[in-house]
């Protein structure tokens, strides 16, 4: 065959071949805040796409939701509290957490204007998403660490953050976990305090995990390990200064804020402090959850962090030097 007309029929037969489709999947997440700015990023500036995947990030209000739409198939991942996973764990449940964005209780405890030490808050009602989730665990751990008798206050199930705000405003309770970096800051203007910030506190807390099944993890390794590693991708874009400013307007539009004073708080807080190049789930975390859902469930004293972490397919990224490669200037 003449060269000219083999160059030709080549160039016919690549130009003719489908491109490789995009593994379609949906994501659940179940709060609005900072914790999500990863997934964000790694969706508007294509690094899921670079890596093969078109994902649909669904809002179940309340972790609990969020972790039984997983279950039953509806999304192989999820981006909750680790709570809730590992409560659902302990139930029986298949479920697997893989990384974790936000490894401290990154809330203030808010309270309206009343309330102005711990003890105040004894008979109040205080709001919590759902019962058992990350807000409800999470405020009776605080509450005890601050001397609090967690059960010496009524906690009702309200919702999101911008739910629990609006029910403190509205007078329908007196206190309430709110996201430090976003909401927390809303409710101070609008007259309300924080009565402690709960990252000041010392508590290692799986606030905000990645999260899938063990049998979907098994049995699509690759798109474990590319939504893995679409999100470490988007963690060292989110940590270049000279993005800051697109990385804020994503985010804004996300939270539907445009406060500029709250995004600045939001880039220094969580970007440059909380997000981690590897955001490995850690196990003291876990454990800390654990020893909450053991106050109820005995189940849990005999359950060990491993039984629901899986750091490999993060690890093989950083053994891989990928991370590391992200920083290299």
């Amino acid at each position: 065959m003449n060269i000219g007309i083999f160059t030709a029929v080549l160039f016919f037969l690549l130009s003719a071949a489908p491109a490789r489709a995009l593994d379609r999947i949906a994501v659940g997440y179940g709060s609005i805040g900072g914790g999500m700015w990863p997934s964000v990023v790694a969706q508007k500036k294509g690094f899921l796409a670079r890596n093969g995947i078109e994902a649909t990030y669904i809002f179940i209000e309340g972790g609990t939701r969020a972790v039984a739409a997983m279950i039953a198939g509806e999304t192989p991942f999820l981006h909750v509290g680790g709570t809730e996973a590992i409560a659902a764990g302990v139930g029986g449940a298949d479920v697997v957490i893989v990384s974790s964005a936000v490894n401290a209780l990154s809330f203030d405890l808010v309270v309206t204007p009343e309330i102005h030490k711990v003890d105040d808050l004894k008979g109040k009602r205080l709001a919590v998403s759902r019962f058992g989730s990350t807000t409800d665990v999470g405020l009776r751990l605080a509450l005890k660490k601050m001397g609090f008798n967690p059960g010496d206050a009524v906690y009702l199930q309200i919702g999101s953050n911008p739910a629990r705000l609006n029910a403190m405003l509205a007078g329908q309770a007196q206190g309430a976990l709110l996201n430090s970096d976003s909401h927390a800051p809303l409710a101070r203007k609008q007259g309300l305090r924080s009565l402690a910030s709960l990252s000041d506190l010392g508590i290692d807390f799986l606030q905000l995990s990645t999260v899938t099944t063990q049998s979907y993890a098994k049995a699509h390794p690759q798109l474990v390990r590319g939504y893995l590693r679409a999100h470490v991708e988007a963690i060292a874009w989110l940590k270049n200064e000279k993005n800051r400013a697109e990385a804020q307007q994503l985010l804004s539009a996300f939270l539907k804020n445009q406060d500029r004073e709250l995004l600045d708080n939001m880039y220094d807080s969580l970007v440059k402090k909380v997000f981690k190049p590897a955001p490995y789930a850690t196990a003291a975390g876990a454990q800390n959850i654990l020893d909450q859902i053991a106050l109820t469930n005995a189940k849990a004293k005999q359950a060990k962090p491993q039984d629901y972490l899986d750091d490999r397919p993060l690890r093989e990224l950083e053994e891989s030097g990928f991370i590391q490669n992200l920083y290299k200037k």
